[in-house]
């Protein structure tokens, strides 16, 4: 019964594509069925401007024209060992270990050494003079923004191609900025 019922169901389905095809055949060229019209639409280019980020890919330029007016000689020492570091600015404030690597601490900045490589990876300014529309206009919107609960601090990150910028708040609403890091 079952090869009955699928014969028939596979007659019924070919007398179905024939008539069809008949009925085709036998339209006037003008009668002809439409073919569906595809639409092309072409992918527009990115936007010039679509956030600070995407305009400079090198973040340790980005950081510097952040306090460019008013840090301007202690930016250069990011990848300088920490002898020529201390060589050019002398002897630290401050200087200790981190977060398993060394720190020397010269009034607002702070450069965190590599103990692999001995040179600066990491710049931390404590004494900003920014606060968040600063920030904002600088470098746009951040890649990623999070509450850092260890340090129970608001934070945004903005990638770059040779490193990250990272601004810490008091609070996701406040627009006073603590720190701001450069990590490479």
């Amino acid at each position: 019964m079952k090869i009955i019922g699928s014969l028939i169901v596979c007659v019924g389905m070919m007398t179905g594509c024939i008539n069809l095809e008949q009925e085709e055949t036998n339209l006037k060229p003008s009668q002809s069925p439409q073919k569906a019209e595809t639409h092309i639409v072409e992918k527009q280019p990115p936007t010039a401007v679509k956030s600070a980020t995407d305009q400079i890919k090198d973040g340790q330029t980005a950081f510097s024209k952040l306090f460019q007016d008013k840090y301007e000689n202690n930016l250069g020492y990011l990848e300088k060992s920490k002898r020529d570091i201390q060589e050019s600015v002398g002897k630290p404030d401050e200087a200790g270990w981190y977060e398993g690597g060394e720190f020397l601490q010269y009034g607002s900045f702070t450069y965190f050494i590599n103990p692999d490589t001995k040179a600066a990876e990491s710049m931390a300014v404590q004494d900003v003079s920014l606060d968040k529309a600063d920030v904002n206009d600088s470098l746009g919107s951040a890649d990623k923004r999070y509450e850092n609960k260890m340090e129970g601090l608001w934070t945004e990150e903005y990638y770059y191609d040779d490193g990250t910028i990272v601004v810490e708040r008091p609070s996701e609403s406040s627009d006073e900025v603590v720190c701001i890091w450069f990590h490479k």
